[in-house]
């Protein structure tokens, strides 16, 4: 999005928004996000040498960070090759770093029976709404599980609908039935999660 419309969106529309697609934000994040878009549209004056300077030392500190996650990184994979989690690096879209979160969330895989219970321990099962006369065309999830491991599932989720082949396939079916793109969303994740599931247990 633009700062504009960021902007136009407001603090409490920003929360629904990120919250319906699972992401961590509270208010004061909201707010400190509509305040950044409006310092970013009133910021008109000439540049001087003085900010020239605070944003190449800015810039310098990006690379620096940016090389200290690339070394934490190779540190992750090190011992994600230790671990059966090391095997959801065969799909593609999905690093180390989610592998092993995803894999830490879940551990250990014998806590749970079955890829439906790893799905209910997320809090993405679906909460049916029926009465005699009428059924919800769409059903919101429980989020009754566990919030990490919800974050981390649908993070992966996201990505894997706009990006890997097989999943965007999936979600476009969907949509293409009338599904919206969060409830494509929240299906591709469970798709994900009864593939990774079989694969973590059946070691494959």
């Amino acid at each position: 999005s633009t700062p504009t419309q960021i902007i136009r969106l407001g603090s409490q529309r920003a929360l629904n928004f990120f919250r319906r697609r699972g992401r961590r934000l509270n208010k004061l994040h909201a707010d400190q996000l509509i305040q950044w878009a409006r310092n970013a549209l009133s910021h008109k004056q000439q540049e001087t040498p003085t900010m020239q300077y605070i944003l190449s030392l800015l810039l310098h500190q990006l690379c620096r960070v940016n090389e200290d996650i690339r070394l934490l990184e190779i540190e992750v994979i090190k011992n994600l090759v230790q671990i059966p989690p090391v095997l959801l690096l065969t799909i593609d879209y999905i690093g180390p770093v989610t592998a092993g979160e995803f894999g830490g969330e879940i551990s250990p895989l014998s806590q749970y029976r079955c890829a439906r219970s790893v799905i209910k321990g997320a809090g993405l099962d679906p909460v049916s709404y029926q009465s005699s006369k009428y059924e919800a065309p769409e059903h919101p999830i429980s989020r009754k599980g566990s919030s990490p491991l919800r974050y981390i599932s649908i993070d992966i989720g996201d990505r894997l609908m706009k990006n890997n082949e097989h999943f965007r396939f999936f979600a476009n079916r969907l949509i293409g039935r009338g599904k919206s793109e969060n409830c494509a969303c929240v299906a591709v994740t469970g798709k994900f999660i009864r593939i990774a599931y079989w694969m973590l247990k059946e070691l494959k």
